[in-house]
């Protein structure tokens, strides 16, 4: 890898880094593989969210599993749900392992030629955060049986 892209990642990282600490969020860091982990708690769910510097591609690549795996049976119902879900998202989208039945969060940002602020991070974890909250419940309850998919949407929960 090219050194300038690594130094470039590292710079990116102190930022990101900086901005977690001028909003008091509390987190962890991997210096060495240039990410962090910060715990969000929403309306029901917990939300473990993990950004990454990817220094091959200059992106920060922010992912976040749904604590909850779809069972077989429901699978086909839940990538519907999915489908339907990422087509009313503006940023970020859910991914769907139709084998393993996780449902994960992804939002990313390319850093290359651009200057990077502090808001950015904040951006990303925050409507992240939100997005999965809103959400993360709907994929469990249509997993477990408790709604059906023509519900998933209309659901208040």
């Amino acid at each position: 890898m090219e050194e300038e892209k690594l130094v470039r990642a590292r710079e990116v990282f102190d930022i990101m880094c900086q901005a977690l600490d001028a909003k008091e969020i509390r987190y962890s860091k991997d210096e060495e593989g240039l990410a962090i982990m910060a715990k969000f708690t929403g309306e029901d769910l917990p939300m473990d969210l993990i950004v990454r510097i990817k220094p091959e591609l200059d992106l920060i690549l922010l992912t976040s599993q749904i604590p909850y795996k779809i069972p077989a049976d429901k699978r086909v119902e839940a990538a519907a749900a999915v489908g339907i879900v990422n087509s009313g998202i503006l940023d970020g989208c859910f991914d769907f392992d139709l084998t393993s039945g996780s449902i994960y969060f992804r939002m990313t940002a390319s850093y290359l030629e651009t200057e990077i602020s502090e808001d950015l991070f904040a951006y990303m974890l925050y409507v992240s955060a939100g997005t999965i909250d809103e959400f993360n419940d709907k994929f469990m309850k249509l997993g477990m049986g408790l709604i059906e998919l023509k519900d998933f949407l209309s659901s208040d929960d």
